[in-house]
């Protein structure tokens, strides 16, 4: 996986050979024309793509695997209410019950997999050599890490407004 991270990453300007301050006078200079337009998209597009290599180095090739994940959580309180070993249904309160817990979960697996995934791989330290600077990999993967979230909360909301309870959007 690493091989493939890195060779996924060829493509990105991550060097920076001038300072911040530098880049944002070029920018002020640069006005606000074609040129600095296509400059802003293209520093956000490769962005977005160490994001998504992120979110798969973190969670793997199949990093939908993950976001579904939590579906199970209330597939099993289904089959427990089917059952009959629950002998009331679910109401607007359980709501936070059915989504939170599978979402700690999965943040929780996701949070240890960041760090132990670069100790697996011995690439703790390379990582906070990078001549971009060690922040932008570690923020690319915890903004990988919160859309797997997002997209996990997104579906088990949709189950538990579809299945079980409704709930309030806002209170």
């Amino acid at each position: 996986p690493v091989g493939r991270f890195a060779e996924g990453i060829k493509g990105i300007n991550i060097e920076r050979s001038t300072s911040n301050d530098e880049q944002e006078r070029e920018l002020f200079t640069m006005g606000s024309g074609p040129s600095a337009l296509s400059f802003r998209l293209q520093r956000i597009r490769d962005y977005m793509r160490l994001v998504h290599l992120s979110a798969q180095l973190v969670a793997g090739r199949r990093f939908w695997i993950p976001i579904l994940l939590p579906l199970l959580w209330p597939a099993f309180q289904a089959f427990i209410l089917i059952v009959g070993w629950r002998q009331t249904g679910f109401e607007a309160m359980h709501a936070q019950s059915l989504m939170g817990v599978p979402l700690t979960v999965l943040a929780i697996g996701l949070g240890i997999r960041i760090v132990a995934g670069e100790m697996d791989r011995r690439t703790l330290e390379i990582a906070y050599t990078v001549p971009g600077g060690c922040h932008r990999i570690w923020l690319a993967k915890l903004t990988g890490c919160f859309f797997i979230l997002l997209f996990s909360q997104a579906l088990l909301a949709i189950v538990t407004l579809a299945f079980f309870t409704s709930f309030p959007f806002i209170s």
